[in-house]
């Protein structure tokens, strides 16, 4: 079973919380376009610390949803034992995150095709790491070839991509100050 991130974004105006999610419409499906719909459990295990039992020191804790979100992510918060994590970021705070990211690993662990790992291994061994080739990997099969492998790997490499994704998607966008709201569903 998958998990799922949901995920808003806020700006202040005239001192109140508004939702900036643009809406949609797809052949008469009116709908909010998500401005991050990926699933990268090291992600969400550092945007909301545990989410798929992914922990890390500098992983940011849960705070529950602030009691003056706007209207539109009011209605949209659900409720059940399907949706958890609930958690809020300001802009500012995942912007100095960012920035320290650089400083930061991810142990990562699974299992891939033996030749796959020799070259991962060996691109690190030679000192010029080629991260792209840790994918694709899994946690358990039965396949023949496949080996168990676990390493720490660069933060950056990991999630960086991801969190410059979340930062831009403000670009443009007017206010006083910005937040993400956001849950997750399993």
């Amino acid at each position: 079973m998958g998990c799922d991130i949901h995920i808003f974004r806020e700006a202040k105006r005239d001192n109140l919380w508004v939702c900036v999610d643009l809406m949609v419409d797809e052949d008469g499906w009116k709908h909010r376009k998500e401005c991050y719909d990926a699933r990268n459990y090291q992600l969400f295990g550092v945007l909301s610390n545990g989410v798929r039992d992914f922990s890390y020191p500098f992983s940011f804790e849960q705070r529950g949803i602030p009691d003056d979100i706007s209207d539109e992510v009011q209605e949209e918060e659900p409720e059940g034992l399907d949706y958890h994590s609930h958690n809020y970021i300001t802009l500012q705070e995942l912007k100095d995150f960012y920035t320290a990211l650089r400083i930061y690993s991810i142990y990562v662990s699974g299992m891939m095709p033996e030749e796959q790992w020799i070259r991962l291994r060996d691109s690190i061994c030679l000192g010029n790491p080629q991260w792209d080739s840790l994918y694709p990997y899994c946690q358990a099969t039965n396949m023949k070839n496949y080996i168990h492998f676990g390493l720490f790997a660069p933060a950056q490499d990991m999630i960086g991509k991801s969190i410059k994704q979340l930062i831009d998607s403000f670009d443009g966008i007017e206010g006083d100050d910005f937040r993400f709201i956001f849950w997750f569903d399993n």
